[in-house]
């Protein structure tokens, strides 16, 4: 589950933030070295920190919510169940029948596949104990019905 969730902030963020912060660093160097000095860079400083720890502070929050969510389940798993207008996810807390056509997205990796319902929510499918066809299926249904396999 932690895993997962870094998978997605560093996909979320990718190469571009790193880039973005580097070149915002290199920027206020440069005005340094020009002789600015005062407000001025005191903002741009305060900017690029604030900049490069909010997505950070994020990746924290979303890390601690999962290990929350961890902590709910009693026992720690979940069942799900295929069929072909759905699929049905089953844990400790409850049961959740979900059209193919609500899944927007998902991200395969050796590990688990993230299961994308909207931009920012999603539910991870651990690869351990399922069948070794299981998120084949699970990926040419979400395919089928429209939405995206990454």
């Amino acid at each position: 589950m932690l895993r997962a969730t870094l998978l997605y902030w560093r996909k979320k963020l990718g190469r571009s933030f790193v880039a973005t912060t580097l070149v915002l660093v290199a920027t206020i160097a440069l005005f340094a070295v020009l002789g600015a000095e005062g407000w001025f860079l005191a903002v741009l400083v305060t900017l690029v920190v604030v900049a490069a720890l909010l997505p950070l502070y994020a990746l924290f929050y979303a890390r601690r919510a999962a290990r929350t969510s961890l902590r709910k389940l009693d026992p720690p798993s979940a069942q799900v169940e295929l069929a072909p207008d759905g699929f049905t996810m089953t844990t400790s807390m409850g049961s959740s029948k979900m059209k193919w056509s609500a899944v927007n997205e998902l991200w395969r990796a050796p590990e688990f596949t993230l299961v994308f319902f909207a931009e920012e929510t999603f539910v991870v499918l651990p690869a351990a104990g399922a069948p070794a066809e299981f998120h084949d299926l699970f990926a040419e249904r979400v395919r089928a019905a429209g939405g995206k396999v990454r």
